[in-house]
């Protein structure tokens, strides 16, 4: 009888380790490299393509800030111009009297953007001891990776306006206690509150980015409307959950979570209307994935290849009044954690 002998080992062992210049290069790393065994330019567009589509697929707070390009050659800020409000006119003009008239008031904006990304090295003996196709699952791990890192640093921006309602209209987040939790009612006085102001809506719609822990209570309220009931011509937003009072509501794990001094898991939810942020688009530099092969960057050896991603990114709060960041806590705020 044949006797069969299983061995198990830890497949990371055979990644490769951070990258390091080659001796005499400084930075630059070596400068003679061997591109006859790198990855096709097909493939490279496979998988850029592929992390585009999975980054796009979890955009939750950069899904709706107002697009603004910045051209290449135009420096690394980006201003936003608005004009003030004129006040209504209630006073009758007079007879054969010119008017005073209104001058503009412009506004300005500005926002800078900075760059960001992250890599993998993989050596030549784990692509070849894996089962899996390792670069296609480093791609989709940098994608997830590029949307949680680009999604967080828009929300951090978000989350810093001061258009602030608590629950309960208690007068601060140390007053919020485990009964805080968003109710029908609020979401009826936020909507209001933005009504008043004239917030432009999205389609007819204020948009609310909550969190699972925070839908779920609310998705209990027998006025809620499911996602799945809408009509087949209405555009589902990327993580929409359903509408309540005129409210498309949208949940994001990265949805801002803070504790309060009771310990307890305080839940940012942002409410707003059109354009109440913007997102710079840089021209040519905006997300996309760096995949390198052995040839191309495994050294003298090559002996690993390279999947990465990086993108140039900017936000800016351009309306605070057409945004209201909504704190309460969930009926899971006891153990939630901050992040």
């Amino acid at each position: 009888m044949t006797r069969l002998n299983h061995f198990s080992f830890d497949i990371q062992l055979f990644a490769a380790a951070p990258l390091a210049p080659a001796a005499g290069q400084g930075d630059a790393g070596p400068v003679n490299v061997s591109t006859g065994s790198g990855l096709t330019a097909e493939m490279k567009t496979f998988y850029n393509t592929q992390l585009l589509k999975n980054v796009r697929a979890r955009l939750v707070f950069n899904q709706f800030g107002k697009k603004t390009s910045l051209p290449k050659g135009h420096g690394k800020n980006v201003e936003w111009r608005r004009m003030k409000t004129f006040e209504k006119i209630d006073t009758p003009l007079v007879e054969g009297q010119i008017p005073t008239g209104n001058s503009l008031e412009i506004e300005t904006l500005t926002a800078d953007i900075a760059q960001y990304g992250d890599y993998t090295a993989i050596s030549d003996v784990l692509e070849f001891a894996s089962v899996d196709p390792i670069i296609g699952e480093a791609n989709n791990e940098h994608a997830a990776n590029a949307a949680l890192s680009l999604d967080a640093l828009t929300r951090d921006i978000v989350c810093a306006g001061t258009n602030v309602y608590y629950a309960g209209a208690v007068e601060d987040e140390d007053d919020l206690t485990a009964a805080s939790l968003m109710t029908y009612e609020d979401v009826a006085k936020i909507a209001n509150l933005l009504k008043r102001v004239n917030t432009p809506t999205i389609d007819g719609y204020f948009v609310a980015i909550v969190h699972p822990d925070v839908a779920t209570d609310l998705m209990l309220n027998d006025k809620w409307i499911d996602v799945q009931k809408y009509s087949a011509a209405t555009k589902i937003f990327n993580g929409e959950l359903g509408t309540l009072h005129k409210v498309r509501f949208v949940e994001s794990t990265q949805a801002k979570i803070e504790k309060n001094s009771a310990n307890l898991a305080v839940y940012n939810n942002i409410f707003f209307g059109a354009d109440a942020w913007g997102v710079i688009d840089p021209e040519g530099m905006g997300l996309e994935t760096i995949v390198k092969g052995k040839g191309e960057i495994g050294g003298p050896l090559e002996q690993f290849s390279t999947v990465g991603w990086k993108s140039m990114h900017g936000a800016k709060i351009l309306y605070e009044e057409r945004m209201v960041n909504y704190m309460c806590t969930s009926s899971l705020s006891s153990i939630a954690e901050a992040n």
